[in-house]
């Protein structure tokens, strides 16, 4: 959105809403006759709607609540940190329309293919209209720059200096961005979950890799080189085995279910998943406590 005014009073009603005016002249620092003239330009826009009416006062009219209205335009999001490609269909609040998997590939040419393939399956099955699709996410366990448009290095994926964005733009001629999966997580708990009332709050994401990120003061923290939070390659064993990213002794290498499956695998123990692993400790099992520690 080209007016940063109007970016402005979206994003404070997308984390804090539904705000009244007189609060969102607060939050944005806008004029009460500035924030008349943007939303009525938003609601015919269709991209804000009136709710419903906050409590009144004791003196004066009630306030009219503005709330971003869920059917201005619709996204999908694809998660490509493992296998299957998790794709989803969400409206304007952020509500799942839509899921669909399909093949994982560390190929870009491909994986954009496959999220091509799949907007019909999507917009069709919530009935949605092509034009109503406004972006693209994609989220990659690894290094993304700060204009979310390049993979700056995914040891997970073999990527280095990818523009990924492009690729899946060019495919599907939608708007494309680029998250990290960590970082993807930490946005969704903050604008629908369960940091919505946290300013300053930390994420761990747990799977095939570790991940981590960060929001201080209500604004998501990259880091100078988009890295901040990154734990998943921090030496935490010196000496120990050897990482996909080169180094050696990596938290993920000890830390994420594939390492400790891996683990029960060397040992012989009878577990495929990590809830069994769990299980055999909590029995007393002294190899399976061993790993878990």
């Amino acid at each position: 959105m080209a007016n940063p005014s109007k970016r402005s009073l979206l994003e404070a009603v997308a984390d804090h809403g539904p705000l009244s005016r007189s609060e969102l002249a607060l939050r944005t620092g806008l004029s009460k006759a500035a924030i008349t003239g943007l939303s009525r330009e938003l609601i015919q826009d269709g991209a804000l709607e009136e709710s419903e009416v906050a409590s009144p006062p004791r003196q004066g009219r009630p306030s009219i609540l503005l709330r971003l209205n869920p059917a201005h335009g619709y996204f999908i999001g694809a998660s490509i940190v493992e296998e299957p490609v998790t794709m989803v269909l969400t409206d304007f609040h952020g509500a799942v329309l839509g899921q669909r998997m399909a093949a994982w590939s560390n190929d870009p040419q491909a994986i954009a293919g496959t999220i091509r393939d799949s907007i019909p399956h999507l917009l069709r099955g919530a009935g949605i209209p092509a034009d109503r699709l406004r972006g693209i996410g994609v989220a990659l366990s690894g290094l993304v720059n700060h204009d979310q448009d390049r993979c700056l290095h995914s040891a997970n994926l073999g990527w280095i200096d990818l523009p990924v964005a492009a690729v899946v733009e060019q495919a599907t001629g939608v708007p494309t961005f680029l998250e990290n999966d960590a970082n993807a997580v930490a946005t969704g708990e903050r604008l629908y979950g369960l940091a919505r009332d946290y300013r300053t709050f930390a994420t761990v994401t747990f799977g095939d890799s570790i991940g981590c990120a960060h929001y201080v003061d209500g604004t998501l923290y990259r880091g100078h080189g988009g890295g901040a939070g990154e734990i998943a390659h921090c030496t935490i064993e010196p000496g120990g085995l050897p990482c996909r990213c080169g180094k050696r002794g990596c938290l993920d290498t000890v830390a994420p279910r594939q390492a400790i499956l891996a683990q029960a695998r060397a040992l012989g123990l009878d577990a495929t998943t990590t809830a069994e692993v769990e299980a055999l400790a909590a029995q007393g099992h002294a190899e399976a406590i061993g790993i878990l520690h």
